[in-house]
């Protein structure tokens, strides 16, 4: 018989009533069945402000390796989530859930972060692409972390990264 607690659940112990029930009248026993119960000890992350731009040639970045987002480039964002909780947090992802300007793709939108231990700093990536026709001044994204398995700890954090427009440069060579 499965039996699951919810998050609220305190220290000390819960009864279940186990009632069975016969189609002709012969009903079982009713049994009262007690389990030791324990407090969940509930993370509490943060995304960080400090973002790190890849925007290289390592990973799935392919960029010009200057720091900036540009246009023309794929660029890795990688986030970093503190976990300030009483309790470890466990199968925790990374998600960008919205970008502007329109036009700029998601190429990694997921990250699965894993378990982040109590005090500690786990990193995660996303991946954008921004074609070269976009004039890009400014990137907006909207990130949020999870714990996916117990849903215990979420958070969302909006954010607005300088962003850079490349252009060709042109020479006319007149003969």
């Amino acid at each position: 018989i499965p039996v699951a607690g919810g998050l609220d659940l305190e220290n000390g112990q819960a009864s279940v009533l186990i009632e069975t029930k016969e189609k002709r009248g012969y009903d079982g026993k009713k049994v009262k069945v007690s389990f030791q119960t324990a407090k969940l000890e509930r993370p509490y992350l943060v995304i960080k402000s400090d973002i790190k731009i890849n925007d290289g040639t390592e990973g799935l970045a392919s960029g010009n390796g200057n720091g900036k987002i540009e246009n023309g480039e794929t660029v890795e964002l990688q986030l970093f989530v503190d976990n300030n909780g009483v309790g470890d947090a466990y199968g925790v992802k990374l998600s960008l859930t919205d970008v502007t300007p329109s036009g700029v793709e998601v190429v990694q939108k997921e990250s699965d972060i894993g378990r982040i231990g109590v005090n500690e700093t786990a990193k995660g990536k996303v991946v954008i692409r921004i074609p070269r026709h976009i004039q890009l001044s400014t990137l907006n994204a909207r990130f949020r972390v999870e714990e996916v398995e117990r849903k215990a700890a979420q958070a969302e954090k909006m954010v607005s990264l300088s962003g850079g427009t490349l252009k060709p440069d042109l020479v006319v060579q007149v003969n």
